[in-house]
């Protein structure tokens, strides 16, 4: 069976649709942003309610916020796609606290400062391989150079071949690994790949 090709569109996304981007996000930690999430939630909330809390923020006041996010749609204006991404200063490593919860320790490691960083992007699992990635992943490049960066970071888990081979084929490259800690809520093991890319000059 063969994927035929789209274009899709990208767009801003709205404050309303926090909690669609959150369940996107969810899409792409393969279970590590609802075990984030759950660490985080208040009496009575389920992870996707903290995400939706935490993605309503301005981007004043948080980086994952639903204005540094963006949707992909179809011809339909069905959204099909989104991504969050977010500019990382230049600013000295700081080493990982020994107590950091273990779960999350990969993503705490595994930056690039000076990067615009993809902090998360999934497709909808029936468009996936018919060029909405990269679209978006082409709106977050171009969203980099209107913010003065030149290079892009992302991690991807080692075990999403597909992912990772289609940001090799985009020119990202492997820049470090962790090894992910096993815990019921994520259904990835083996490695976390921190990988970057460097924007060609206009």
């Amino acid at each position: 069976m063969t994927t035929t090709k789209m274009a899709a569109e990208t767009r801003p996304a709205r404050r309303d649709e926090a909690r669609l981007i959150g369940r996107f996000v969810a899409m792409a930690g393969d279970g590590l942003a609802e075990y984030n999430w759950s660490t985080m939630a208040e009496a009575g909330e389920q992870p996707l309610d903290v995400a939706e809390r935490r993605l309503s923020r301005p981007a004043g006041e948080a980086d994952w916020s639903f204005e540094n996010a963006r949707l992909a749609v179809d011809a339909a204006g069905r959204v099909i796609g989104a991504l969050v991404a977010f500019g990382v200063p230049d600013r000295p490593s700081e080493p990982v606290p020994e107590d950091a919860d273990p779960v999350m320790r990969p993503l705490m490691v595994l930056e690039a400062p000076s990067s615009f960083y993809v902090a998360a992007i999934a497709v909808e699992p029936e468009m996936r391989g018919s060029g909405v990635g990269r679209a978006l992943l082409g709106e977050a490049e171009r969203l980099a150079r209107e913010a003065g960066y030149a290079r892009m970071s992302l991690v991807a888990f080692e075990e999403n071949i597909g992912a990772v081979g289609l940001y090799r084929r985009l020119g990202y490259v492997e820049a470090g690994r962790e090894p992910l800690s096993p815990h019921p809520m994520v259904r990835r093991r083996g490695d976390a790949i921190l990988m970057v890319k460097t924007l060609p000059t206009a």
